[in-house]
């Protein structure tokens, strides 16, 4: 059957290992970013990539992926980053009704 004839949702591995699925648009995705970002609610950022915590790139299970920073991040860059994702979590939690208190602190730098 041609790509093009395939229907939506239709997953096929490649011989690397991956696993890609057939999406609305007619376009294939990697099957465990697909799932990642629906597991996170949101896409994938320029700067993140998925990896697999068994090292099965078959094994797409949202359990079985972690997001990964790449990239020549500097540490300021790292912590903005860590603190967005802080404030979206905590963003949440208060949207179920759960109060939450934090502080960052300040790297404390020796003299």
């Amino acid at each position: 059957m041609a790509s093009k004839q395939m229907p939506v949702g239709t997953k096929k591995q490649n011989p690397n290992g991956y696993w890609r699925i057939k999406c609305e648009d007619g376009s294939w995705r990697f099957l465990h970013h697909v799932n990642i970002e629906k597991a996170l609610g949101r896409s994938l950022g320029a700067g993140e990539r998925v990896t697999f915590k068994d090292g099965d790139r078959g094994n797409c299970n949202p359990d079985n992926l972690v997001v990964r920073i790449v990239g020549n991040t500097s540490p300021g860059k790292r912590r903005a980053h860590l603190e967005a994702k802080l404030q979206e979590i905590v963003a949440e939690l208060e949207h179920l009704g759960v109060t939450v208190e934090y502080t960052l602190l300040e790297e404390s730098k020796a003299s």
